[in-house]
């Protein structure tokens, strides 16, 4: 069984798709948000007819609403950090990247007419200060200020590596992109550490299992949650081999999980100065 250092993960259908926390701890989803006070999370939300980001306490009490899509007819389908005051966020409906306020002000938005698919979560490369975004069977790159990197950066095929309904993104400290996707259930890993990438590991060892997300721990595993079985996995840290089933399917414990995120935070990128 793993220690304290455990992995979260959402369990049921809700309506969050992506989280953010903010306040004084650093780390993957933690940064100083001056004039928060205590920590708070962003949850991006689908809710029919009220496509929202919203903020919430640590006890899970609501505190405002941050940004309201209705209007626009627009789903928040990922967030990550920018800076102190401000968080990037990937919009599905007129496809794009958006600047947003935390504290409230006008977005600056980030367009561009080859973002046309399906648009599905939001990683960021902090080495690089690079975003990657999931757009139908393939992935999209980024800088801060919205300037697209190929066309698109990652293709399919790429090497041995295929994109299939693309659901879950993880970039490390080393600069590798892992993804795993429900259409053909594969686990691919690729060098992002150049502006072309390069597929290094093609795992295609999980059947039809759904995986759905996908975390590299700092204890040097890949863990990855599958709605197929309703399980979480661990694999070498290139990704490589057969995983070992972590949790068993228990749906009182893990029912359609759709993200991974490690506890305690663990530091990845550096707030903008």
């Amino acid at each position: 069984m793993i220690s304290k250092w455990l992995i979260s993960f959402a369990l049921l259908y809700i309506s969050a798709v992506a989280l953010i926390a903010c306040s004084n701890p650093a780390g993957d989803f933690f940064y100083g948000a001056l004039g928060l006070g205590e920590q708070k999370i962003l949850v991006a939300t689908n809710n029919a007819g009220a496509p929202t980001i919203v903020m919430y306490d640590m006890n899970g009490e609501f505190v405002r609403v941050v940004a309201d899509y209705a209007s626009v007819n627009d789903i928040p389908k990922g967030i990550a950090p920018f800076d102190a005051f401000n968080i990037t966020v990937l919009l599905d409906g007129v496809d794009r990247l958006s600047r947003l306020p935390i504290f409230g002000g006008t977005s600056t938005d980030f367009t561009n007419t080859n973002l046309t698919g399906t648009l599905f979560h939001l990683a960021y490369d902090s080495k690089a200060g690079i975003y990657y975004a999931a757009e139908g069977n393939t992935i999209e790159a980024f800088t801060a200020e919205g300037v697209r990197s190929g066309n698109p950066y990652i293709n399919t095929p790429l090497g041995s590596c295929a994109l299939n309904v693309v659901r879950g993104l993880a970039v490390t400290s080393d600069q590798r992109l892992f993804v795993v996707g429900t259409g053909n259930d594969d686990l691919n890993v690729y060098d992002v550490s150049t502006s072309t990438a390069a597929c290094l590991t093609a795992n295609t060892t999980f059947g039809n299992i759904d995986p759905v997300a996908v975390i590299v721990h700092s204890n040097g595993l890949v863990y990855v949650a599958t709605q197929g079985d309703d399980r979480v996995y661990s694999f070498a840290n290139d990704g490589s081999g057969a995983g070992t089933v972590v949790w068993d399917t228990d749906l009182l414990t893990i029912s359609n999980p759709t993200a991974l995120l490690e506890l305690p935070m663990v530091r990845s990128w550096s707030p903008r100065t």
